[in-house]
């Protein structure tokens, strides 16, 4: 079975798993899943972690002014285009700020969202996180 076959959904509980089985390798730190409602998320010794994975284009992002929940340390992206996943773990204050600030120049260009005002939904590509590529010590201190 391929990931297009998966729902997404189904994507992204494969992503939290591969995601939990990477941190424990790459860390040494217990894992625990966190099943909450509508995601999963990791915790990762002491830190709480949100996982967004995908197969293909972009990370999506449902609102660009909440992308994390509050009491979330980290974030970890799931790259599942390629043979092997690709991790790219994200602190979580660096992400949030830096969604602010690409939202907000977004907006200031558009004034507002073409196809739907209300939405405050966000992309995030590989350039936005490829920094943070295999930094398994932002979950580490």
């Amino acid at each position: 079975m391929s990931l297009a076959e998966l729902t997404n959904d189904q994507v992204h509980a494969y992503a939290v798993y591969r995601t939990a089985a990477e941190a424990m390798v790459k860390t040494g730190l217990t894992i625990e899943l966190r099943k909450e409602p509508r995601r999963y998320r990791l915790k990762v010794g002491g830190l709480l972690v949100q996982v967004f994975g995908r197969r293909s284009g972009d990370w999506q992002i449902t609102d660009a002014y909440k992308p994390l929940s509050p009491d979330t340390n980290a974030v970890v992206f799931v790259d599942l285009e390629g043979e092997e996943p690709a991790y790219y773990p994200v602190p979580g204050d660096w992400f949030r700020d830096n969604v602010e600030k690409r939202y907000a120049e977004y907006m200031a260009v558009v004034k507002a969202r073409p196809r739907n005002p209300d939405t405050r939904h966000h992309a995030v590509k590989d350039s936005h996180v490829v920094r943070w590529e295999g930094r398994w010590d932002v979950l580490t201190g």
